[in-house]
């Protein structure tokens, strides 16, 4: 993981044709941030270094110099005392790149003097490393040589001539980005994936398909087979082309099946003899050669079906993004919710941060923004839980939007902007708040005055949210006698739809790239405004999806803009957002100190609602019953108290909740029966009385017994049939190994017993001690080649009978269930039959359940009954073993499910 990291802060730093060592772009900083502020963590945990960590960090520049110090010691005690060491293995034995070695090697290189490095000449190395990038057969094989290697050269250019290394020309031709997509039409289930990757410029087919599968190894892993013609992709997404099914795997670049870059398929593409093999299609568009538009009907506009790969690859943009930043972006909160095709764990996630950014000291746009995003994750804005506090964000929202509206009054301006005004208008629409016929009078009157300008230019992006705004407010039609005030509200929103496509230019384009997002939103809500002709809106989009092709939202604010419009949605939607809920029944019970109480209630809480809100929930319904208290602790809030009683450590008390008669152990999500029960802890265990022998361990037993003359015997596999009537219960230890079905030991089970158990057992603090006997039993066996008859043959080995119910072995002593659990266990395995560690309290537990299974039987029909009564003269198939034992053994086998 912390690998990956790596790598993608490296690629980060390089993107955009940003040579490595410039300036990072100021809309990329919080990616760069969040990385290096991981990986310094990482670098303090890990107990090993990794210089390519090192390498991350001092291109970044605004470091942790302790952390850096560290990590240079470490390496250094790591690599030896000087540069010589690595330099015999800096080159393969193909002249290739070692980028490990050479990561070393840069890392090393600009503290050598620092360190007192006295052999070995840096520069000499740098000079060999410099002719091995020019002819390095890595840099067409694979993405991560030429990144480490241009690191190690930019952080080393005073070793080798300006001319000798053009740094943007080898990050500008080694990459390309490629559209990935695998379709099966033809046999179920059927699938449809997309995905963009990069890979260096003039990479094989199976590059692309390696590094999709490293993206999402779930939706395009694939298998190859080695043949004549060299690797055939013959499995995708664990569906296998069949030569007896005529199915097989193509790959086509646009409708164009590939001639090239994909051996081994030759043989299989014969369409006389196969017709109809086409099992699905692998698109391969190359954005910098593949310019093909949108194919969008002049009456709908909607992303067509091959394009809904660019759709998916900004929702997982955006989804990695909310991963990496530091700082929770609400309009991501908001696009993921409204494109619902999202991982839900990225969505808690981000609700998670935003509850506890939440605050007063922002910026009535942000707290607008907040609320929206809270609402369109079914969360309301109004409780907001953060630590330490509760906020109303809505409130918060309705005072910076009165002091905006009063900057109005007295400057002629907002506090902020109209955009952020437009904001706040629109949040308080979707809470229905009682301020929004004023604010949205103020808005209406500054569209209507021409106030959306800046720096002498019409700002899209204000009229915008400003319509989205006002039309909120007016299919809401407020109250049917303010006529006068709809009537402002239709010529605010005609005049600002009139100026936004005023801007639309000749590609479709409304303004620029980035204000196209909340422009599409805003004409697909208020086309009432303007003629049908007067916005092509497949045209805007078709321009839109071939920007997408270019890298244009790479962005976060403008990718979270245009993806509403793309999925056919708006921020008008986030009131119609369908929150599933579900039914939780609450119990509270006190059965330890007294007075006692059950109280029980019915609540609905959202999907997948942490354990609080069902509390929360039940706290409204009835506060004396349900009241609860919560601490502040490093895990996380506690309850400490519920309806008055609280948990005392002094008293061993607590509260426990329960799903069923399940702990909970973390998370709610799903379940529906929820029990608080106060609990008290187990007392400490009392270990006197209990003596340890001399000699505590299992002792060896004899392999056979110690006779003159052992009397061979006749099967009689009686011996291992039916229940056990001996050591069934403990005597001196508390747990042990129990037989489950009848059979032999062996004097090697023996064995295998007394190692096992002898090496995990603590001899101070525990005994064992055998409940079966030393083999004594003989087991005859002919010899190889001896011909039948003449009697039985000579006694092989001797064998200890046990019966089902039968302890094998107890273990007893000053320790728990627990500790011995494991080992036992494992050694129950090795067992030629079958058998299981048991405890005094799961053994009586056991016998319990069979008992209660007894009694509570609700089919008249048991076996013992019907062999009693002798049923259609079943008595005559059986044996007086199955009469004996009522049919719940089997020869050696217990049945426990025969009742």
């Amino acid at each position: 993981m912390m690998r990956a990291l790596v790598g993608f802060l490296l690629l980060l730093l390089s993107q955009g044709q940003h040579c490595l060592g410039c300036d990072v772009p100021s809309d990329r900083q919080w990616l760069v941030r969040g990385l290096q502020t991981q990986l310094e963590n990482w670098a303090i945990l890990q107990s090993t270094p990794d210089p390519s960590v090192l390498i991350a960090l001092n291109l970044a520049e605004d470091h942790n110099l302790s952390v850096i110090t560290q990590l240079v010691r470490q390496i250094k005690e790591t690599a030896g005392t000087g540069l010589r060491p690595l330099h015999p293995k800096l080159l393969q034995g193909d002249g290739s790149l070692q980028w490990h070695n050479l990561a070393f090697l840069q890392v090393l290189v600009p503290f050598a003097k620092a360190f007192g490095a006295e052999d070995g000449s840096p520069k000499e190395h740098e000079i060999t490393l410099l002719q091995t990038h020019r002819g390095c057969p890595m840099f067409q094989k694979w993405i991560w040589c030429p990144v480490h290697a241009a690191l190690a050269l930019s952080v080393t250019s005073a070793f080798y001539s300006a001319d000798a290394w053009n740094c943007p020309k080898t990050l500008n031709e080694v990459l390309i980005t490629v559209h990935y997509s695998v379709i099966n039409k033809l046999m179920g289930p059927f699938f449809e994936y997309s995905t963009t990757v990069k890979v260096p410029k003039g990479s094989v087919l199976l590059a692309v398909l390696e590094a999709a599968e490293l993206f999402n190894a779930n939706d395009f892993s694939f298998q190859t087979e080695e043949t004549s013609w060299g690797p055939m992709v013959t499995s995708i997404n664990g569906l296998q082309g069949s030569t007896n099914e005529k199915t097989y795997w193509q790959f086509l670049s646009g409708k164009t099946p590939l001639e090239q870059g994909r051996p081994g398929l030759k043989e299989r593409t014969n369409t006389d003899s196969y017709p109809k093999m086409f099992l699905c299609t692998i698109i391969l568009y190359v954005f910098c050669t593949v310019t093909n538009e949108a194919s969008i009907s002049s009456g709908t506009c909607s992303v067509p079906n091959d394009q809904q790969g660019l759709v998916r690859g900004i929702l997982t943009q955006l989804e990695n993004w909310a991963n990496l930043q530091s700082k929770p972006d609400p309009s991501i909160l908001i696009a993921l919710n409204l494109a619902k095709d999202h991982d839900f764990s990225e969505i808690m996630h981000l609700v998670r941060q935003i509850k506890e950014t939440a605050g007063t000291e922002m910026t009535s746009g942000k707290v607008a923004l907040y609320v929206l995003a809270l609402r369109s994750s079914c969360q309301n804005p109004a409780d907001v839980s953060t630590p330490g506090k509760h906020v109303n964000l809505v409130q918060v929202l309705e005072e910076k939007t009165k002091e905006e509206i009063e900057h109005i009054h007295t400057s002629g301006t907002p506090k902020t902007t109209y955009y952020q005004l437009a904001l706040d208008t629109l949040a308080l629409c979707v809470e229905k708040s009682p301020e929004l016929e004023r604010a949205a009078t103020a808005l209406a009157k500054a569209v209507l005055a021409n106030r959306f300008q800046f720096n002498g230019r019409f700002s899209v992006d204000t009229a915008a949210v400003a319509s989205l705004a006002l039309f909120c407010v007016y299919e809401g039609r407020i109250l049917p006698q303010q006529s006068k005030f709809i009537g402002v509200l239709q010529a605010a929103l005609a005049q600002a739809t009139k100026q936004i496509l005023n801007e639309q230019q000749t590609n479709g384009l409304l303004g620029n790239i980035y204000s196209t997002g909340l422009a599409m939103q805003a004409l697909s809500v208020t086309s009432e405004f303007y003629s049908a002709d007067a916005w092509n809106c497949p045209k805007t989009l078709n321009e839109v999806l071939s920007k997408i092709t270019e890298g244009a939202f790479s962005i976060p604010a403008a990718a979270s803009q245009i993806l509403p419009s793309l999925v056919g949605k708006t921020y008008l939607d986030v009131r119609s957002l369908t929150c599933s809920s579900e039914t939780v029944h609450y119990t509270v019970i006190n059965k330890v100190i007294g007075p006692y109480f059950n109280y029980s209630t019915t609540v609905q809480v959202p999907k997948d609602s942490v354990l609080l809100t069902v509390l929360k929930a039940a706290q409204q319904l009835n506060a004396n019953e349900f009241s609860f208290q919560t601490e502040e602790t490093s895990w996380g809030p506690m309850v400490t108290s519920i309806n008055g009683l609280q948990g005392s450590t002094n008293e061993r008390t607590y509260w426990q909740f329960l799903s069923g008669k399940t702990p909970l152990e973390q998370g709610f999500g799903g379940i529906k029966i929820l029990t608080a029960g106060y609990r008290k802890y187990d007392p400490l265990p009392d270990y006197t009385g209990i003596v340890i022998p001399e000699k505590p361990k299992l002792k060896i037993v004899e392999r056979q017994p110690n006779l003159l003359k052992v009397r061979r015997q006749p099967k009689n596999l009686r011996d291992i049939r039916g229940p056990s009537t001996e050591a069934t219960e403990f005597t001196e230890g508390k747990f042990g190994i129990l037989a489950m079905s009848g059979g032999y030991l062996r004097w090697i089970h023996f064995e295998v017993m007394r190692l096992s158990i002898n090496r995990h057992m603590n001899s101070k603090t525990m005994f064992a001690l055998w409940r079966v006997p030393a083999p004594y039993k003989p087991i005859t066996r002919k010899g190889l080649g001896h011909r039948m008859g003449g009697g039985k043959g000579a006694i092989d080995h001797y064998v200890s009978a046990v019966k089902a119910g039968r302890l094998i072995v107890e273990i007893g002593g000053q320790c728990e269930y627990t500790e011995v659990k494991y080992f036992l266990t494992q050694v129950a395995k090795k067992l030629p039959f079958e058998a299981q560690a048991v405890s005094k309290e799961t053994l009586q537990e056991m016998r319990d359940r069979e008992e209660e299974r007894r009694c509570n039987n609700q089919n008249p029909w048991t076996f013992e009954r019907i062999i009693t009564a002798n049923m259609l003269g079943i008595r005559k198939y059986l044996s007086p073993y199955d009469l004996q034992y009522k049919g719940r053994y089997w020869g050696k086998f217990f049945l426990p499910d025969r009742v």
